[in-house]
């Protein structure tokens, strides 16, 4: 895969911790990318990431938890995948936006906590009900 140039595209690197050589790129307008063993992929569904996070993947599951705030299957939110971008979970709603989430992570001990920092509204954490 080829990233074309863009001007404010900031990709950013986040390497699984559950499994030694798969590593996620969040290319901007470009999406999502996975790498694993050389082999560089686009993740199907993901049309934009402005940020890009992981932590403690789900019991009984090899692969962390991602976390992106972006735009998946054209919907803007932020949203979580316990299957390495399989399937896409939306964690925040229409109502609570939080303004412009400019920063996002999982925890890496806890399953499916996320933190994000937010644009002037201070830094949030959310734990899956």
């Amino acid at each position: 895969v080829r990233l074309a140039p863009a001007p404010a595209l900031t990709a950013e690197l986040r390497a699984d911790p559950q499994q030694s050589g798969l590593v996620y790129v969040g290319a901007g307008s470009q999406g999502l990318l996975r790498w694993r063993a050389g082999d560089l992929q686009r993740v199907a569904g993901v049309d934009a990431v402005h940020s890009l996070g992981v932590g403690r993947g789900a019991p009984g599951r090899d692969v962390a938890s991602v976390f992106v705030a972006g735009t998946v299957e054209g919907v803007q939110g932020l949203f979580r995948s316990d299957d390495g971008g399989a399937r896409w979970l939306r964690i925040d709603d229409a109502a609570h936006q939080f303004g412009q989430i400019q920063r996002v992570t999982g925890d890496p001990r806890l399953h499916g906590r996320v933190y994000f920092a937010t644009g002037g509204r201070g830094i949030v954490y959310g734990d899956p009900q």
